[in-house]
């Protein structure tokens, strides 16, 4: 009448039948000749074991065996089975309820709420953190949102407005959007522009601030750009040549190219001469040389050289080019002015004698009585010497 099952386990024996709980229950069987409890709360037995660490038991079941839990106290979370939980601490949770607890702190502030360590002894550690553009984080609180508008990527961010006019980007509040603002660099004044470049632009001359530092020195001072910063120059006066960037220029003075009191001008150049400055710097002057074209030779400091040419010794179109010392002869320019061409001489060599101008001699002769020995025999016997048949070479 317990709706209870009878089982004999030894028919061998009399009076050890037991009554057994029918499904689904788990609780064991009855002891001998007795009915089952099949309907136990098992936390009557267990709860000492929750309730020593401050947690509730519950039994889900009555007919279920082993299926008591240990559950946290609020705000901790967690369910151990047969055994004591192991509660966490979510602070960021919305059904987080406590003195540590979160609650809508952040979501408030329009900030993302963050428990790193939702362990039940870890408390007071969740975080705010600030939505994208913004940065910022803080432990426990409302964070700090900051963007710099200036680096930054997001919808009301510079992304280079400014650079791209060369000016120089400046976010005075990070904590808002839309503030930072273009002004231009030194020496311009212009006032700032808000989330946006100066227009029409920064110009202004450097000149204006810098012209001192070239004049003192005699030169001139050009901005080439006054829309941008830092680009003025010091020029050199002419005739020098030269320029200086941020400074006085180191001046150049090439006489040969140039047009001063001290300059070449046509002297070398009229003389079919080349030019050379050998010292450009400002304060050399009057060094320049006039050279003489190849194959003369010559060089004149400040003036046009005097050409010579050697037709013996160098070698160009109406020189001797070794016609004489093919045939064994010598070979002699009487007159090495440049103007002066063709007239070199071959001579025939000792004791021959002859010559010729432009072309090697010939013949050569040869006369005996040249010969000093020959010539004093016949002089001491007061007699002429003549030799009737000169050698021909």
């Amino acid at each position: 009448d317990k709706n209870q099952t009878c089982h004999d386990p030894d028919t061998s024996k009399l009076d050890d039948w037991i009554c057994a709980c029918p499904p689904p229950s788990t609780q064991p069987p009855a002891q001998q000749q007795a009915v089952a409890v099949c309907d136990v709360d098992e936390c009557e037995r267990m709860k000492q074991v929750c309730e020593s660490v401050g947690q509730t038991c519950t039994d889900p079941n009555l007919l279920v065996a082993n299926d008591w839990e240990c559950q946290c106290a609020p705000p901790l979370n967690g369910t151990g089975v047969a055994k004591v939980a192991w509660c966490t601490l979510d602070e960021c949770a919305a059904d987080c309820i406590g003195a540590t607890c979160a609650n809508a702190t952040c979501s408030s502030a329009n900030q993302v709420c963050n428990d790193p360590n939702t362990a039940a002894m870890s408390t007071n550690d969740w975080t705010c953190t600030c939505p994208p553009p913004f940065a910022g984080s803080a432990i426990s609180g409302v964070a700090i949102c900051r963007i710099d508008e200036c680096v930054g990527t997001c919808a009301t961010c510079e992304e280079g407005a400014c650079s791209n006019a060369s000016q120089i980007c400046n976010d005075p509040d990070t904590s808002k959007l839309g503030d930072w603002t273009c002004s231009c660099p030194p020496p311009a004044q212009k006032p700032p522009e808000v989330a946006g470049p100066v227009t029409p632009s920064c110009e202004v001359d450097e000149c204006e601030l810098h012209k001192d530092t070239c004049e003192s020195q005699g030169q001139t001072c050009e901005d080439p750009n006054q829309d941008k910063a830092g680009d003025w120059l010091c020029k050199c006066a002419p005739p020098l040549t030269g320029t200086g960037a941020q400074q006085a220029a180191q001046c150049m003075l090439d006489e040969c190219t140039e047009t001063c009191a001290t300059c070449a001008g046509t002297t070398c150049s009229a003389a079919r001469q080349t030019c050379e400055d050998p010292d450009t710097t400002e304060h050399s002057t009057g060094d320049w040389t006039c050279t003489c074209p190849s194959p003369s030779t010559g060089t004149a400091v400040a003036n046009a050289a005097l050409c010579v040419i050697d037709e013996c010794a160098v070698s160009c179109a109406t020189c001797s080019n070794g016609t004489c010392t093919s045939q064994g002869q010598t070979c002699n320019d009487p007159n090495i002015a440049a103007s002066s061409t063709g007239d070199w001489i071959c001579t025939c060599p000792p004791p021959s004698t002859g010559s010729a101008t432009a072309a090697a001699a010939s013949p050569c002769v040869v006369d005996e009585c040249t010969m000093l020995d020959n010539h004093k025999t016949c002089a001491d016997a007061g007699q002429d010497c003549v030799d009737p048949n000169p050698t021909l070479r």
